[in-house]
């Protein structure tokens, strides 16, 4: 008899014990302003008047803390998708939403010398950027480290130049950092001679 009544009492307590558990989680998920990656890519199709071709693997459960839904914006969508690994392009005035290898593999935007400024933040660019004081292979180990891996950066040694494969937000940032890595000085005049002699 008393070890029926140990037994009972071991069998309340598991109960409380995951009912206590499922207070804790459900306490946590009633903290958070949790949303599917769908739902949220549809509200944003609604309220922004805007296309979206999304790819059936673009799926996953987003949590916000301290901003409602309702109120992102690009680049904030921008930063939830590359959180998980997903990108957006504009194509022909629609938006496409897809996992990042997808769109590194398809056609991308090509922004002709660094001009991105025509490109959304979330949209991918790949760049051709011209280095006029410095070997662009220099540049290569120094700006790898910014691009994120579903990117890629390499230099075209015969012309100098740089190739960027990231979104126009990264994009803009590495051109900041380019145009000041590449000035003119005293170690870089062989550079300069031999994009002279190109030009001539």
């Amino acid at each position: 008899m008393r070890s029926l009544l140990l037994l009972i009492l071991l069998v309340f307590s598991s109960f409380a014990i995951a009912a206590d558990d499922n207070e804790i989680v459900e306490s946590v998920d009633n903290g958070l302003n949790s949303i599917s990656l769908g739902k949220l890519l549809q509200d944003f199709s609604k309220r922004k008047d805007i296309a979206l071709l999304v790819d059936p693997r673009v799926n996953a459960k987003i949590h916000l803390l301290g901003i409602a839904s309702e109120k992102i914006d690009f680049s904030e969508l921008h930063t939830i998708l590359n959180l998980h690994q997903f990108g957006m392009a504009e194509v022909e005035g629609m938006y496409v939403v897809a996992p990042m290898s997808t769109l590194k593999q398809r056609s991308l935007v090509l922004a002709n010398d660094g001009d991105s400024s025509k490109h959304s933040a979330s949209e991918t660019v790949l760049t051709v950027v011209e280095i006029k004081h410095v070997p662009a292979a220099q540049m290569v180990p120094i700006l790898r480290p910014l691009i994120p891996q579903q990117g890629s950066l390499s230099a075209y040694i015969p012309s100098n130049k740089l190739i960027l494969n990231t979104s126009k937000h990264n994009t803009d940032r590495l051109l900041k950092i380019i145009t000041r890595l590449d000035v003119k000085t005293d170690f870089n005049f062989g550079v300069n001679k031999k994009n002279k002699k190109q030009n001539e």
